[in-house]
């Protein structure tokens, strides 16, 4: 089996960067890397961020865009290599949560604000289940790949308590998500201002 290894910390910390020189100490030559940015969430400042990190990684690497579904992804490539990259989860639970409410909106005819800020205790409770099981299947299959899987994510949770809903709602959801990423992996990282912190 391989090992899972788990990135965390504040944006533009350096766990990107970080993530990929692990893949260097390990010597990983078949590698694929998982892009989790939505297309329809690109505009020019995300844009030149993905192309930096475009130009960071070596060519003989394989992208793939995949901002849902990553169980179904790992389940077709995982066997054709050594290491998998996956960056970043913060992405995709952004992926998951926009789609499901504004599937939610369409259907109760409101705009995606109004969905989000009329949102019941118990909706908002099937929204993390939704994102739990996701992850889960993902890890899964992650665990179950004789591939090394290293997963970066952001750190969100040591700021104010957001002003808005949606803000709140997404930190909260994300912090389980993350534990739960901590809580698999066989290692993690704390990354601060460019220097990996192993806390597991």
């Amino acid at each position: 089996m391989g090992e899972i290894i788990y990135y965390t910390g504040g944006a533009k910390s350096g766990k990107s960067r970080l993530a990929q020189e692990e893949i260097y100490i390990r010597k990983h030559q078949q590698v694929a890397y998982i892009a989790t940015q939505a297309n329809e969430f690109l505009d020019p400042e995300i844009e030149r961020s993905i192309e930096k990190h475009r130009l960071s990684r070596p060519s003989h690497w394989h992208t793939y865009e995949q901002a849902q579904k990553l169980d179904q992804l790992i389940k077709k490539i995982s066997e054709d290599y050594q290491c998998v990259l996956v960056d970043c989860m913060t992405v995709w639970l952004t992926n998951l949560l926009f789609d499901s409410w504004q599937n939610l909106a369409d259907h109760q005819e409101v705009s995606f604000d109004q969905c989000v800020n009329n949102l019941t205790g118990v909706e908002i409770q099937k929204a993390e289940e939704y994102v739990m099981q996701e992850l889960r299947l993902f890890l899964k299959e992650a665990k179950e790949a004789k591939t090394d899987f290293i997963i970066v994510s952001n750190e969100l949770g040591l700021g104010l308590v957001p002003e808005y809903k949606f803000s709140r709602i997404f930190r909260n959801i994300h912090g389980l998500m993350n534990q739960e990423l901590a809580k698999q992996a066989n290692q993690v990282y704390w990354v601060v201002s460019g220097i990996a912190v192993k806390i597991k």
